[in-house]
């Protein structure tokens, strides 16, 4: 034993060194045992796969102990056939081999006889997996078909699988740019890996987001693994997801389908039923809701009739499309725009709320103008001119608006997405299998509340546009019957861009647009002749943004990426060698991936100004539409450059393992994964900085000018060094050529510094081992258990640090006008900055289970485990230039007894906020989870999963850590994913025939063909974190990390759970002085979940079961169950200590009311 054991290590050290790639593949193998009558192994056995879908075939023999495995075997429909000579044939059909799913047929006793003669069984629904410890889930085609998922995004089917928090099912498939993925199993969803046909599809700025949307009617089928992972899978340490397209077939199939939701199949929210009022007597009515998807899919052979591909035998294809047409209605927003008056500078009618007349000043002599009107002379064409890009009052009734809006606007975003797929399968010969996939997704947001989009609501449409396209191949070769290499490659392009959108129902403006909305925003276009200091920042053109600090402010703002795009590339290539010898199966390979990611060019690169009423303005008119008809600024801020980073990462790893069967009942798996990445790093020099701690010297922190009280006793900003007075505005501000306004700041590409900012990490070795006991010998019981240590070296935190200093400064210069701002020069405060653990150690996880598998029979499998993730060096942030407890109260103003600001006294003078990321901190999460399965078989499919657990870190929320406070007794508490228990119950029903009971094609058309189907959930609440203010706004601990209540008694006694009160509001109290509170990190919980979803379908047969129409009827929420949802978590206490804020504790949302909807489908 001991040499073989010896032997098997030698092997893997050898192994280790074969350049072949792997990783991110779809197969799966079948194993088995072929035994005669006595029980003894049976060898040079033959058997025969063959696919039932496509009809190629594979041979093996069996080994001197009779025992066989079929490795990389494509998902789909088998036949198993056994034959020897003296015996029968044996033949098993209906095995079914899902992705990378490991199917063991167990003993195979062929019967004395003729070979000509053969048994035929059929293979079992659920088996018990006695030669694997791989825990995983499998969504299957009954389910994708069957089971009810509103947005139709096969991410939400993982809500059916055990350790799976809780998520709210989406609208559509992929959202904006595509679709959250939960957390799984105590870890965090970034460290998810989803991909489709081996091609890793997160996105890259948004690890958690599965941006590859791939409708439903093109998967095939979906494998989720979980715990105990072999060491092909991917170190990054949450859960692999691999996703399947659909293939073709030797017989042609297709359909074509249509799903309508409406909001007149709606019921009404719960809020709205109670907002009554004169307006809505029967309470508000629902929002406008339609959905509309239509698709198509048909695959089969390619063939020239006669001449190629007779057999149907050597080439398939595939090919899906899918659209949704949807109009989502968004919130109805107010907003105070300047009348139409007001923009030729007459205020006559300008009133506060309550009906008085604004008085707008001259700046030369703060006298008011007369008559409240501006003479023409006097205004600023430029001010005016973007007045007039708002669009005009459209609601003036003071008795309602009460003179705090006079516009209103509610939107209807139009809201394409079009998905498309192929598939080509090519099998030249019994030993190779070659496919290629090629996929898009487009989700066109169109509208003014787009992501990212511009503000107002109602100023500027445009479309926020999100692709996604992809192409994979694969090549299966079988070098001899025991040894297999597969090899897979592929690539996708995500790319995001904001776009003008031509609407229709833009509002009135009086600039025209001529047909092109972009004429909005152009300088040129509304006659906006006023500079800027950096234009080449501009070259478009784009007007700036500007603000005017009123009730309601309908302020001009963008993103900084306005009208910019970014593409990220996801490079994959992936290949493996499976070698079967003797009891050992033997794999090898390497994973290579390339990752290049751009999220836009940012910055404030047109300019900002603020018109605010400001009585420090010497020119302020005391009106804000005013101070821009005059062209009169509180403020103007400029960013020197725009450019975005080009991020690039490689990722390298490989793998060698072995599943060495030990005898009949005992399977070992064990192997060792290596990983290599470099640390994410711009490609340009100069496009990131971040803040150098090593680098920093507190002696280079520039001055700051000084608040003192100035002639006649006004504040002003004194400059330190010379004495000389400026407005009191300045005060912070660095004083012009004092120290080093980049003091410490460091930008990519810098000689002597690492390259990403952080030291390259060495080759990570993460061993695995897990093993399999048939503990009775009989194939219906498993005792499995299994260890790993996996890395993530994909973290992706960088982007911010495009808009640090010095990559780009933005100075400020205060009270002035449009025409004089070129001769200002800005100047520059104490920026917000990124800085990294130059010596950070990769997060790694340390994963594991033990369990039992157990068949009941009737095709019901269980299986009871337990499950833990250790996270260890796991990534957070610091706020390290937060002040000390109690320093506020020692740094005074001279001018107005009142604390300095805190720049004046910041651990690190010169800057603003710092976030420090260093890895260094933990989480832990334990779980009972239980599962009941049985595939579909006999009519019924039926899955229930159970998790018991708890999941506690230092990092939820990727929120900072406390730096003064002690960090386990301040951040270390449950996880915002934690839920103590979580069930779900799915199903899957094919009614009986009543034909079979009447005989009569009526009864036949009417009643046989029913399906029904469903999902329900209950789970407890996810926490929620509390807040609070005061009344007073005593200032209680002069800095410090951030504030909490004191915890007095328990959130969980007297009488709670109503809609008034969900936890005892009367456990949480004032804090006192200089006293950081003792809350929790959680203490209270959201309401629980307890959803029922429902499906109903009737089949309508034609001529034949294979081709027919089927309509469903799908209900969401399906009992309208009022489920709370959200509470109001922050308290507010008066001097006294008693809280004043009524609505603490009450339940502010509710989750989806009922959502119907219906669908036609035509199946041939």
């Amino acid at each position: 034993m001991k040499t073989r054991i010896l032997v098997a290590f030698a092997l893997l050290g050898v192994l280790s060194l074969v350049p072949a790639f792997a990783q991110m593949t779809v197969t799966g193998s079948i194993s088995g045992t072929v035994i005669d009558q006595s029980g003894r192994g049976v060898p040079a056995a033959k058997i025969t796969l063959v696919s039932q879908t496509t009809k190629d075939s594979r041979e093996i023999l069996s080994n001197d102990l009779g025992a066989f495995t079929l490795v990389a075997v494509q998902p789909d429909t088998y036949s198993v056939t056994v034959e020897h000579s003296g015996f029968k044939a044996f033949k098993r059909t209906g095995v079914v081999v899902t992705a990378n799913e490991h199917v063991l047929l167990g003993q195979v006793a062929l019967e004395v006889g003729s070979v000509s003669e053969t048994i035929t069984v059929e293979a079992k629904a659920a088996h018990v997996e006695t030669d694997t410890a791989e825990e995983s889930a499998e969504i299957t085609q009954n389910q994708l078909g069957n089971l009810t998922a509103r947005g139709r995004d096969v991410v939400s089917m993982m809500r059916t699988i055990p350790g799976v928090a809780y998520q709210a099912d989406q609208d559509t498939a992929g959202g904006s740019y595509g679709t959250t993925s939960p957390t799984v199993r105590g870890a965090n969803a970034n460290l998810n890996i989803l991909s489709v046909d081996g091609v890793v599809s997160n996105d890259m700025g948004t690890p958690n987001v599965f941006s590859s949307v791939t409708t439903m009617d093109a998967i095939g089928e979906v494998k989720i693994v979980l715990n105990s992972y072999r060491a092909e899978y991917a170190g990054n340490g949450g859960t692999v997801v691999t996703i399947v397209s659909k293939s073709g077939g030797s017989e042609f199939h297709g359909n074509a389908y249509y799903y309508l939701r409406n909001d007149d199949l709606n019921a009404n929210d719960f809020f709205n039923n109670r907002s009554v009022s004169a307006f809505y007597p029967n309470g508000v009515p629902r929002p406008e809701y339609r959905y509309n998807t239509f698709g198509f899919s048909l695959g089969g052979p390619i063939l020239i009739p006669k001449k190629f591909n007779v057999d149907r035998k050597k080439l398939f294809g595939f090919y899906n499309f899918e659209q949704l047409v949807d109009r989502i209605p968004g919130a109805l927003t107010q907003y105070m725009m300047p009348t139409a008056l007001e923009r030729q500078g007459n205020f006559s009618q300008t009133v506060d709320t309550n009906g008085k007349l604004i008085p707008v000043n001259d700046p030369t002599n703060k006298a008011p103008f007369p008559g409240n009107i501006v003479p023409a002379n006097r205004l600023d064409p430029n001010g005016l001119a973007l007045l007039k890009i708002l669009p005009l009052p459209n609601f003036v009734n003071p008795a309602i608006t009460g003179n705090t809006y006079n516009y209103q606007v509610q939107e209807v975003q139009i809201w394409p997405k079009r998905s498309q797929l192929f598939k080509i399968d090519y099998v030249p010969n019994e030993k190779d299998r070659i496919w290629v996939r090629g996929k898009e997704w487009l989700s066109t947001q169109q509208g003014y509340s787009v992501a990212a989009g511009a503000k107002p609501v109602g100023f500027f449409a445009q479309c926020y546009c999100f692709s996604e396209e992809g192409i994979a191949t694969g090549w299966t070769h079988v070098i001899s019957p025991t040894m297999v290499n597969e090899f897979t490659t592929g690539v996708r392009r995500n790319h995001e861009g904001w776009k003008p959108y031509n609407d229709t129902i833009t509002p009135t403006q009086q600039v025209p647009t001529a047909g092109n909305p972009l004429s909005t925003v152009l300088r040129s276009a509304i006659g906006y002749t006023g500079g800027q200091w950096y234009p080449s920042s501009n070259p478009d053109g784009i007007i700036p943004r500007f603000s005017f600090g009123i009730s309601n402010s309908p302020d001009v703002s963008f993103d900084d990426r306005f009208l910019k795009n970014g593409t990220d590339f996801t490079f994959s290539i992936n290949d493996n060698l499976t070698w079967t010898r003797g009891t050992h199966t033997i794999k090898a390979g390497i994973d290579g991936y390339r990752i290049r990611e751009y999220e836009g060019e940012r910055s404030n690169f047109d300019g900002t100004f603020s018109f605010s009423k400001d009585t420090n303005n010497p020119l302020d008119s005391n009106w804000a539409f005013a101070n821009a008809a005059l062209g009169i600024f509180d403020s103007y801020s400029e960013s020197n450059a725009r450019f975005g980073a080009n991020e690039r990462q490689s990722i390298v790893e490989w793998f060698v393992q072995d599943t060495w069967k030990i005898g009949k009942r005992l399977t070992l798996d064990y192997g060792v994964r290596f990983t290599w990445a470099n640390q994410m790093y711009a490609n340009d020099p100069g496009q990131q900085s971040v803040l150098a701690l090593g680098l920093y010297s507190p002696a280079q922190a520039p001055a700051l000018f000084q608040p003192v009280l100035g002639p006649g006793n006004v504040r002003m900003a004194q400059n330190p060094l010379t004495g000389a007075l400026l407005p009191q505005v300045y005060v912070g501000f660095f004083v012009p050529g004092s120290g080093n306004p980049i003091n410490g700041g460091v930008s990519s590409g810098a000689a002597n510094y690492p390259r990403g900012f952080v030291d390259q990490q060495p080759v990570h070795v993460g061993p695995r081992v897990g093993f399999a006991y048939d503990v009775f010998g009989n194939g219906k019981t498993a005792l499995r258990g299994g260890i790993a240590i996996l890395y993530n070296p994909r973290i992706s935190v960088w982007s911010p640090t495009t808009e640090n200093p010095p990559a780009i400064l933005t100075p400020t210069t205060y009270y002035g006008t449009i025409n004089t701002l070129l001769q200002t020069t800005g100047v520059l405060a104490p920026s917000n900055t990124n800085a990294f653990q130059v010596n950070a150690k990769t997060p790694r996880l340390y994963n594991g289970s033990i369990g039992i598998q157990q068949d009941l029979g009737h095709s019901l499998l269980l299986d009871v485990s337990y499950a833990t993730v250790l996270g260890r060096n796991l990534q957070q942030s610091y706020a390290i230039n937060t002040v000390p407890y109690g320093s506020e109260f020692t740094h005074t103003d001279p001018t107005n007894g009142k604390p300095l600001s805190d720049n004046f006294f910041r651990p690190y003078p010169g800057y603003n906020g710092i976030t420090y990321y260093a890895n260094g901190f933990t989480s832990n999460y334990h779980a009972l989870l239980v599962a009941l399965t049985r595939r579909f078989t006999k009519g019924l499919q039926l899955g229930v999963s159970y998790a018991f657990s708890k999941y506690m870190d230092q990092t939820s929320g990727n929120t900072a850590l406390p730096l003064y406070q002690p960090l386990r007794l301040w951040s270390y508490g449950v996880d915002p994913a934690d839920q103590t228990h979580n069930m779900t119950v799915n199903f899957s029903y094919n009614v009986p025939a009543a034909s079979k009971l009447v005989h009569s094609p009526v009864v036949r058309y009417t009643l046989d063909n029913w399906v029904l189907s469903g999902i329900a959930q209950f789970a407890t609440g996810q926490p929620v974190a509390l807040g609070f203010s005061t009344t007073d706004g005593t200032n209680l601990n002069g800095g410090g990390d951030a504030q909490r209540m004191d915890v007095v008694g328990s959130a969980y006694t007297g009488t709670i759970h109503t809609f008034s009160q969900w936890f005892n509001t009367a456990a949480f109290g004032r804090p006192g002085m200089n006293d950081p509170g003792n809350e929790g990190k959680y203490d209270v919980r959201n309401p629980g979940i307890n959803n029922f979803d429902l499906a109903l379908a009737k089949n309508f047969p034609i001529k034949s079961e294979k081709r027919y129409f089927e309509f469903r009827w799908e209900a969401y929420n399906a009992f309208n169950h009022t489920q709370f949802a959200g509470l109001n978590t922050t308290a507010r206490f008066d001097p006294t200590g008693a809280q004043t804020n009524t609505l603490f504790g009450t339940v502010t949302s509710t989750r989806t009311p009922r959502v119907m909807q219906g669908s036609l489908r035509f199946t041939f």
